[in-house]
């Protein structure tokens, strides 16, 4: 792709973003051939949005969604601040949300790593780690295509869309040693049961990924941003109006009540 047409796929994607119309792909000419590329619209999608990167997710982070999605890494995407939700309320969302949530624990970086901490390991990031909270992230898809390729699922950010942040988990050093089992409760539905161990075998080694990726595209991981590490539960569809709550070890929980508006303009843009 050349640099112009990573900028338009960019605008288009923010476009869809706010308007809340959701094309079935991009244009064929703004379509992503790799997931080089789809990372390179991501990443001016959200400077576009002309917030700072505040965070970011992890996906697939389970061995069986790498092999149905034919790659042997998880993928990432960008939260801006006002993806990230810390106080408790409703939060509101346009009909044609995707209405997905997974539990995930989320890791606060304590100082900046960049190059000079190269490679990027466990201890590297149980030393830089200043808190890990209770979250549940909230996906979402720009497109409304049933099966997107995945170069164009990640220019779309990784279907990332909101970061609940709840309450912190105790003890994580010790607790993230062994697994740590995962409660994924919602009104519309039986409880989902999970475990830490569905990422990656630990959280843990998803960040340390993560740190690696970024470092590794010149890009540094800054102290302050929120890392949603990967799903312990699974992907759960909710009801248009529900209340979900994820409890990690019986230690730590968040809980999030979803309510559908008539439109997309009284939604979150």
């Amino acid at each position: 792709m050349t640099r112009l047409s990573v900028l338009k796929a960019a605008e288009y994607l923010l476009w869809s973003r706010r308007s809340g119309a959701a094309p079935r792909d991009l244009p064929g000419e703004l379509q992503p051939a790799d997931l080089e590329q789809g990372y390179q619209i991501q990443l001016e999608t959200a400077k576009m949005r002309g917030e700072p990167v505040a965070g970011y997710k992890i996906g697939l982070t389970h061995p069986a969604a790498q092999q149905a999605a034919g790659v042997s890494a998880p993928i990432a995407g960008r939260l801006v601040s006002s993806d990230i939700v810390r106080l408790k309320g409703t939060i509101r969302l346009a009909p044609q949300h995707l209405r997905i949530v997974e539990a995930e624990l989320v890791f606060e970086i304590g100082r900046t790593l960049s190059e000079s901490d190269l490679p990027v390991r466990e201890q590297t990031i149980r030393d830089g780690v200043s808190a890990v909270y209770a979250g549940i992230e909230l996906c979402n898809s720009r497109l409304s295509a049933a099966d997107p390729p995945l170069p164009s699922i990640v220019a779309d950010n990784s279907n990332a869309d909101l970061l609940i942040v709840g309450e912190p988990l105790p003890e994580w050093q010790a607790r993230l040693r062994a697994e740590l089992p995962v409660l994924l409760a919602r009104g519309s539905g039986e409880p989902v049961h999970g475990s830490s161990l569905r990422v990656l075998g630990s959280p843990l080694k998803a960040v340390v990924w993560l740190a690696n990726w970024l470092i590794s595209r010149g890009e540094r991981l800054e102290a302050g941003v929120l890392i949603a590490s990967g799903s312990c539960t699974g992907m759960t569809e909710i009801a248009r109006n529900d209340t979900v709550t994820a409890v990690f070890g019986g230690a730590a929980k968040v809980t999030a009540e979803f309510k559908s508006t008539q439109n997309a303009i009284e939604a979150r843009a």
